[in-house]
């Protein structure tokens, strides 16, 4: 097959061709040999400095087991799309003193995505000062369970990125800027008002099945970043514009 120019590496999954090929008993993919070997190659490139691609990837990582002629149409998309954008790269800059930087953690998510509605979690890390932007690490993750609503999605997609990338990068940085027993601050961004609500005063009356769903994040975070707290390594949230669009991981 040829490949031809494409704007995204995504195909339209809920078609009805689409959805009739989902049986891999019945229309097992020609590629289903090769693809994890393909998949990991593209998901190296992706993780060091193509984000983009990571969720198109972790998607189709999912259908491994399962491969079906659907999956062949949409790993050939995602390699028409990477040699459309040949061109595409990370970039990041650092113009200022080690003292003067933090690290910003951003988190999005969608909401009822299409077939199963599971939501996808979206999450940078940044160091960033006054003349500094540098990305460190991204991460897109399918949620396990359906979300009721986008706050909740968001309250999801919060919790993975502070637990998973936000955290861990704290002490490894404190060692390398040298910073002793200061801690190096990390600063939490989400554009959900509703979210941010609940993060802050960790009451969610409205969202109560969370606790058996999605768990209790947002009780331990409120008391993380409370002003109150000696031991706060991740500050209140702050609001700001959405840097993930609904289709696609990228930077803004």
């Amino acid at each position: 097959m040829t490949l031809k120019r494409v704007e995204t590496p995504f195909i339209d999954i809920t078609t009805t061709k689409a959805l009739d090929e989902d049986d891999h008993e019945t229309h097992r993919g020609t590629l289903a040999p090769v693809a994890s070997k393909v998949l990991m190659k593209i998901l190296y490139a992706a993780r060091v400095g193509r984000f983009d691609l990571l969720r198109p990837v972790c998607w189709l990582a999912t259908k491994v087991t399962k491969w079906s002629v659907t999956c062949d149409v949409a790993l050939h998309r995602l390699v028409s799309y990477i040699n459309s954008t040949l061109d595409v790269a990370c970039y990041g800059w650092v113009g200022d003193k080690w003292e003067d930087l933090q690290l910003v953690i951003y988190a999005d998510a969608n909401w009822g995505e299409k077939p199963d509605f599971h939501s996808t979690s979206g999450a940078l890390l940044c160091l960033t000062g006054k003349n500094t932007f540098f990305p460190l690490a991204a991460m897109s993750k399918k949620q396990t369970s359906v979300s009721h609503s986008t706050p909740e999605a968001e309250i999801v997609a919060a919790d993975m990125a502070i637990r998973s990338i936000g955290v861990p990068s704290l002490t490894l940085w404190d060692n390398i800027l040298g910073r002793g027993v200061r801690k190096l601050e990390a600063i939490f961004k989400e554009d959900n008002a509703a979210a941010i609500r609940v993060l802050e005063t960790g009451r969610n009356p409205t969202m109560r099945h969370m606790q058996r769903t999605q768990g209790i994040f947002y009780h331990g975070y409120a008391n993380a970043s409370s002003e109150k707290s000696s031991r706060s390594s991740i500050a209140l949230l702050y609001r700001c514009r959405p840097i993930f669009s609904p289709n696609i991981i990228q930077i803004s």
